[in-house]
């Protein structure tokens, strides 16, 4: 797997002398749900990545690339400090097209995640945890390969964290240094994925040794960020999407809104009501101003003669207002009722 002149892996440090990269080492993806596919190849752990995406899923320095496959090596490929992590998580990335034949196609991108010994309810621990647990079942020889079913989805977007990161461009050995010009993004240990050390050890994947390179490196401090494309490749977008304090997205559904105007259930009118506001609705506001009126003279009569405190007095004001309240009804139906047709024209 190895090769003489390879430039990768190398030792990052937080110390060292990188560089800081924003514009030129630029991440932004938005992948799809895919498959799992399986297959032991002695050296790693094969997950073919067949998503969904119709566009290009991944934009890093202004090229777009699509996933391939993800890897899962034990012990990992980089150090770390001088160390290395129990595993590691690289996701393959080509300039081919999605949705065609990947397995042609050169390795070009490269990401890659530390993977450490540990519990975790992330969703990325938890996809892992059960592909490595059913693979030490179902390929556990080099050679073999299965179809493992998840009880839950499996993207990507769950894996890489939206978290600063180093970044340089060497020549891959993983691919037999077929392009010298391989660009990698690999994460810090801070965000390695934890996972259960015991059935990646029992799944028997070791890689040959690979000396660390003394390639330079950057640093981008603001981490990736969402991605979105619409119509052709050159319409890119940032889709900034929320994440939680480990960088995981977090993916909400859409809310459906109802219209405020109109209601496709609305109930038509009572036939008593249609016809009092047939009849009456022409001469609604005459006869409820002239009820007003009425409730007026009534009330200051019933002052100067003092009916204020009698029973007959309260009975015809409440029958007033209750007269005056039906028919202002009736006219705000009359209204309503012209509202309606005058819109309805407006459409016609």
């Amino acid at each position: 797997m190895s090769c003489d002149n390879a430039t990768a892996p190398v030792n990052l440090t937080t110390t060292g002398s990188e560089q800081d990269c924003y514009l030129k080492c630029k991440y932004q993806y938005h992948y799809g749900l895919s498959s799992t596919n399986v297959e032991n190849k002695g050296q790693y752990l094969q997950i073919s990545y067949d998503s969904n995406n119709e566009n290009f899923p991944v934009n890093f320095n202004n090229t777009v690339y699509s996933a391939k496959e993800v890897r899962v090596y034990q012990p990992s490929l980089h150090e770390w400090e001088g160390k290395q992590a129990d595993g590691e998580l690289v996701v393959v990335h080509t300039t081919c097209a999605p949705q065609s034949q990947q397995e042609a196609c050169a390795a070009a991108f490269l990401v890659c995640i530390p993977l450490q010994k540990g519990v975790s309810e992330r969703p990325a621990s938890i996809v892992l945890n059960s592909i490595i647990s059913k693979s030490m079942n179902m390929v556990p020889t080099r050679g073999e390969s299965a179809t493992i079913n998840l009880s839950v989805p499996f993207t990507l977007n769950d894996f890489i964290p939206k978290k600063p990161f180093f970044s340089y461009t060497g020549m891959s050995p993983i691919d037999n240094c077929k392009n010298p010009d391989c660009h990698f993004v690999v994460f810090g240990m801070d965000n390695a994925i934890p996972i259960d050390i015991v059935n990646l050890s029992a799944l028997q994947i070791v890689h040959d040794p690979m000396p660390v390179k003394n390639t330079p490196y950057f640093y981008n401090a603001t981490g990736p960020s969402g991605l979105t494309m619409k119509g052709d490749d050159s319409e890119i977008f940032i889709d900034c999407q929320p994440t939680d304090d480990s960088g995981q997205l977090l993916v909400t559904e859409p809310k459906q809104i109802k219209p405020i105007t109109g209601d496709d259930k609305k109930k038509g009118p009572n036939p008593f009501e249609k016809l009092i506001n047939e009849v009456l609705g022409p001469f609604a506001e005459i006869v409820e101003g002239v009820l007003i009126a009425l409730l007026i003279v009534l009330a200051a009569k019933g002052i100067i003669l003092g009916e204020v405190f009698t029973i007959t007095f309260w009975l015809k004001l409440i029958g007033i207002a209750v007269a005056i309240g039906f028919m202002s009804q009736v006219v705000h139906g009359a209204e309503e009722k012209n509202i309606d047709e005058s819109t309805e024209g407006l459409f016609k």
